[in-house]
């Protein structure tokens, strides 16, 4: 282990910090500065790999935060790269501006931690910044009941597990299209089959998801249900139908980095638009009080 750029008295933060990540999260295949992208102008002091793709960049400095970090952070937001940014410190006495500048860091989405001969303080950890440019909930929109599943959800999102984050939120959908479903069906406001119709069959709490979906945009009277529920629409329906793909899709583990931006760049979408369209079915099951 060698470095050119890295101050002499870092050297020994530098050794301890690739042994941490080497025992703590599993980081394999260390380089020393260089580049982890070609367009990403970052140098970290150590990079290497870690499990489910992501490219772990650790910069060993006397500061939490400094500048230049900024222009990595941002390159890797907009590409979508999977990279997960570490600032590691010896101490805190060489920042006197510690508390604002983790702040800063958090802000940013990447982590610092304190390694020392007698510490090992992960003061702030990092998101992958593949996921960091997510649009934030506006939690103050949901129901107060629900608040704290859709907050856990972007928090397990951000927090480096996008597909637990997006079953998560998926899970929530589910849940209240198949308590309408079910009362909407109990209030009388399913028509009746046509002749030569096969009329509806599936259970509406335990069958495939698709198929519950499928029948409650083929029977329910949207008329007689719009005399309690004003904001139903056949797009809601349609909505969650769509949903019912890319909730299996997430599921298939990125085999290289190309993979692994695509993956990240279609779960910031399918969070985004869940979100939203969660939070549609909750406005229009109002009045129902599910």
């Amino acid at each position: 282990m060698s470095f050119q750029y890295l101050a002499p008295h870092l050297h020994g933060t530098a050794v301890a910090a690739q042994k941490h990540f080497e025992d703590q999260y599993g980081a394999k295949k260390f380089k020393y500065e260089v580049a982890v992208d070609p367009d990403i102008p970052l140098k970290p002091t150590l990079s290497a790999k870690l499990s489910e793709g992501y490219i772990l960049c650790v910069e060993v400095s006397e500061k939490a935060y400094n500048n230049t970090l900024d222009t990595f952070v941002v390159e890797c937001v907009s590409r979508c790269f999977p990279a997960k940014l570490y600032v590691v410190l010896p101490s805190t006495r060489g920042d006197p501006d510690f508390a604002a500048n983790l702040h800063k860091a958090k802000n940013r989405g990447f982590g610092v931690i304190i390694l020392s001969d007698t510490e090992a303080w992960a003061a702030n950890e990092a998101v992958s910044l593949s996921l960091f440019g997510l649009r934030r909930t506006k939690i103050k929109e949901f129901p107060k009941s629900k608040r704290e599943a859709v907050m856990k959800a972007e928090q397990t999102f951000l927090n480096g597990n996008p597909v637990k984050g997006c079953q998560s939120l998926y899970e929530e959908l589910e849940a209240v299209t198949r308590a309408f479903a079910t009362r909407s069906k109990d209030e009388g406001w399913w028509r009746t089959a046509h002749q030569g119709e096969a009329g509806p069959r599936v259970n509406i709490m335990v069958g495939p998801w698709a198929k519950v979906l499928k029948e409650l945009g083929t029977f329910l009277d949207f008329k007689a249900c719009r005399k309690k529920c004003p904001l139903i629409k056949e797009s809601l329906i349609a909505g969650a139908s769509v949903v019912t793909d890319p909730r299996n899709l997430t599921s298939h583990k990125p085999k290289d980095l190309k993979t692994v931006i695509q993956r990240d760049t279609k779960l910031r979408t399918w969070f985004e638009s869940t979100g939203d369209l969660l939070k549609s079915w909750y406005e229009m099951t109002r009045p129902l009080k599910l």
